[in-house]
C-alpha cells in the first residue's frame, strides 16, 4: 500500500515509482492514477520548473490529454492556432501556410496549443491532486537502484541528506538526458551530436501588435525564428551560436529589431546547448523502463521533443497496467521494443531530416527552402501526408 505520511519508512511498496516530474513523468502518473494504480513520484529539484522551454502541443498530444481528462484546461490556458504560417519578417510576406484544420477528419484536434511547458507541467501536477494514490515529491534525488524478479528497490537522498529506500513493483525513468535510472541500467544513448550549437531566449516586449503574424522568421543579420508563447512574449530559436563572432546578447538585440523592428525588449530566460540525435539501446530492462529524454533525445527542431517523451509515455502506462493487473513484468520488453521502434524511424528520422535542412548555409537558404516548400505542398496528398507528420499523427 501507500503510505500518505511521507517517505521516512523503509519497506514502503507502490505500484509505480516515476523518477522525474517533467511533462513525461507527470503525465504517466496521471494516466496510472487514472487507471487505479499507486505511484510515487520523485523530483530531484525543489519544486516545479519555472521556464518556458517547450511551448508547442500538436495534435497527437493533444489525444492523449484528452483522455488524461485535461484537455479543457489546457484548451483554455493556451493560445490555439488553427493554422501555420511562417511569415518572413525581412520582406514582410508569407514564406508558407498550412491549415491544420484540414485534419478535421483524423483527430477531435485539428489544431497547434502554444503553452509554456512550466504551465504544461502546473496543469498536470494541478490534475494530479485529485488522485490520493499518488504522491509527489520534491527535493528528492535518486542515488541508485537494485531490482530482483519481485520489485524493485530506490536509493533516494532527501535535500542532500543521508539515503532513504523505497521499494516499488516497477520503476520508470523520466529524469532527461543525463538520468540516473538509465545509468543505474548500465545504458547510455547512442547517436550523433550536431556540428552546430543553438539557443533560446524569450522576451517581452513593450509593444505587441496583435495582427502579427507567426511564426516569423529573420535571416538578415543572425537566422531566428520566433514564436509567440504568451502575450507579449516571444520565444526566440536562434541556430549556428556557435560562431563567436556575435555575443548572446547582441544576437537577441538583432533578432527583436529585424523581427518586430523594436530595440527595447526585456530578457526573460535564455538557454544555449548542442543538438542531439539519441537513442537508448534498451527501453526496458526487467522492472525498470525509460521514457521521454531518458530514453532518447532528438533535435528540437519540428517542436517534437515534449510531445514524443508524452505520447511514449502514453504507450508505456498501457503495458504498466497490464504488467501490474496480471502480475507480468514481461510484458514491458514487446513494448520497450515497439517504443524503442517508433522513435527511431518516427520522430529521429523527421526531426533529422529537417535539421539537415536548416544546416543548410546556416539557415541562410530557409525563406527558399519553405517557398518551395509551399510550392509543393499546394498538391493535397502532399499537404496531408506531411501535415500528419508534423502534427505527430501519423506513424
Amino acid at each position: 500500500m501507500l503510505y500518505r505520511d511521507g517517505l521516512t519508512r523503509e519497506g514502503i511498496v507502490v505500484d509505480v515509482i516515476i523518477v522525474g516530474a517533467g511533462p513525461v513523468g507527470l503525465s504517466l502518473a496521471l494516466g496510472l492514477a487514472r487507471a487505479g494504480k499507486s505511484v510515487v513520484v520523485l523530483e530531484k529539484d525543489p519544486g516545479l520548473h519555472t521556464t518556458s522551454r517547450a511551448p508547442i502541443i500538436w495534435p497527437r498530444t493533444q489525444e492523449i490529454l484528452a483522455d488524461l481528462g485535461v484537455m479543457d484546461r489546457f484548451e483554455s490556458a493556451s493560445i490555439i492556432l488553427k493554422q501555420f504560417t511562417m511569415w518572413n519578417a525581412d520582406s514582410n510576406h508569407k514564406l508558407i501556410s498550412l491549415p491544420i484544420s484540414e485534419l478535421k477528419d483524423q483527430t477531435h484536434f485539428p489544431q497547434i496549443l502554444i503553452l509554456p511547458q512550466h504551465k504544461t507541467e502546473a496543469l498536470l501536477y494541478e490534475a494530479l491532486k485529485a488522485y490520493p494514490s499518488v504522491q509527489v515529491h520534491f527535493a528528492h534525488e535518486v542515488t541508485g537502484l537494485s531490482q530482483d524478479s519481485e520489485s524493485v528497490r530506490v536509493r533516494y537522498a532527501t535535500n542532500g541528506t543521508s539515503e532513504s529506500e523505497m521499494v516499488a513493483s516497477y520503476v520508470v525513468g523520466c529524469d532527461g538526458a543525463h538520468s540516473a535510472i538509465r545509468a543505474a541500467l548500465g545504458l547510455e544513448l547512442d547517436g550523433i551530436t550536431y556540428p552546430l550549437m543553438a539557443a533560446l531566449a524569450d522576451v517581452k516586449l513593450p509593444y505587441n501588435d496583435p495582427n502579427w503574424v507567426f511564426p516569423r522568421l529573420s535571416v538578415k543579420d543572425v537566422p531566428v525564428v520566433a514564436v509567440q508563447i504568451e502575450l507579449g512574449e516571444w520565444r526566440l530559436i536562434l541556430p549556428f551560436t556557435q560562431d563567436e563572432s556575435i555575443t548572446m546578447d547582441e544576437r537577441v538585440r538583432l533578432s527583436v529589431k529585424n523581427l518586430f523592428h523594436q530595440a527595447d525588449y526585456s530578457l526573460i530566460w535564455q538557454s544555449e546547448f548542442k543538438l542531439h540525435q539519441r537513442i537508448s539501446p534498451q527501453f526496458a530492462l526487467g522492472r525498470v523502463a525509460l521514457a521521454g529524454d531518458a530514453a532518447h533525445l532528438n533535435s528540437p527542431v519540428g517542436g517534437q521533443g515534449m510531445n514524443s517523451g508524452i505520447q511514449d509515455g502514453a504507450l508505456l502506462c498501457t503495458a504498466l497496467v497490464k504488467a501490474i493487473d496480471t502480475r507480468n513484468p514481461a510484458l514491458l520488453q514487446p513494448n520497450a521494443e515497439m517504443r524503442h521502434a517508433k522513435i527511431n524511424f518516427g520522430v529521429n528520422q523527421f526531426t533529422n531530416i529537417l535539421t539537415r535542412v536548416v544546416m543548410l548555409s546556416k539557415g541562410r537558404y530557409m525563406p527558399w527552402v519553405l517557398r518551395i516548400l509551399n510550392l509543393v505542398l499546394k498538391i493535397p496528398s502532399l499537404r496531408q501526408k506531411f501535415l500528419m507528420k508534423l502534427t505527430m499523427l501519423g506513424d
